[in-house]
C-alpha cells in the first residue's frame, strides 16, 4: 500500500462523533489486517471505545500500540 493510500485510510476527516470512528475503525478491514489486529485486541479494543475523546484512527492506533508495548512487558 502506498503512503498516499494509507495516509488517506488512517486520517480521513474527521467524523461528526466518536462513536463514528470506532465503527469505521471496527469495520476497516484493510487498515484492521495492515496492523494486524488479534480478535484478542478487539475485544480489549471494543472495551476502551466509550472511554475518553478519540479524534480519528490514529488515536486507536495509538491505544493499540500502547497495549501491545503492555502486553511485551509481562514478564514470561
Amino acid at each position: 500500500m502506498n503512503i498516499v493510500r494509507m495516509k488517506g485510510s488512517i486520517f480521513k476527516s474527521r467524523p461528526q462523533s466518536q462513536h463514528e470512528v470506532w465503527e469505521e475503525f471496527f469495520a476497516n478491514a484493510e487498515l484492521l489486517s495492515m496492523n494486524h489486529v488479534t480478535e484478542e485486541e478487539l475485544e480489549i479494543l471494543r472495551d476502551f471505545s466509550p472511554l475518553g475523546v478519540i479524534t480519528c484512527t490514529g488515536d486507536i492506533l495509538y491505544i493499540l500500540g500502547t497495549i501491545r508495548w503492555a502486553n511485551r512487558q509481562k514478564p514470561s
